[in-house]
C-alpha cells in the first residue's frame, strides 16, 4: 500500500497494513458551501478519496465491500481516531481498568506494556 499511494501520504491518506484511512480536510470551513447544498470541507474530502481510489484503480487493487466512507472517526488498533485526534479505545481501557492482578514478573512486564501503549 505504501508503494501504491506513495504520492498521497501522508496528505491524503495513511495507509496500515491492508487498510487506508483516507483523511478529511484540517478544517470545516466555517460550514461554507462551495457549490449549493454541498459544503467546501465535504467536496475536499471527496476530492482526496478519489485520488486514493483512482490510485488503487491504476494498481488494479479492488475494495472490500465492508467499506465504510465518510464516517466521523474510526477504531483502529485499539485507538479511536477522528478529527479531533486519536483516544484510546475505551473498551481497551475498561480491561486495563479490571486487570487481574499478576502472579510473575512476565504478567508484570505485559501490564506495562499495555499502559505504555494507550
Amino acid at each position: 500500500m505504501t508503494k501504491i499511494l506513495k504520492d498521497l501520504i501522508p496528505k491524503d491518506c495513511l495507509p496500515f497494513l491492508d487498510d487506508i484511512g483516507v483523511k478529511g480536510p484540517l478544517s470545516a470551513y466555517n460550514n461554507k458551501e462551495a457549490l449549493p447544498s454541498i459544503r467546501r470541507f465535504v467536496i475536499k474530502h471527496i476530492q482526496a478519496l478519489n485520488r486514493t481510489l483512482i490510485q488503487l484503480e491504476r494498481a488494479r487493487c479492488t475494495i472490500s465491500p465492508k467499506s465504510q466512507f465518510y464516517i466521523d472517526g474510526i477504531k483502529i488498533v485499539g485507538f479511536v481516531c477522528r478529527a479531533e485526534g486519536r483516544t484510546p479505545n475505551s473498551v481497551k481501557v475498561i480491561k486495563i481498568l479490571k486487570w487481574k492482578p499478576y502472579a510473575d514478573i512476565r504478567e508484570a512486564r505485559a501490564f506495562i506494556g499495555v499502559c505504555v501503549y494507550y
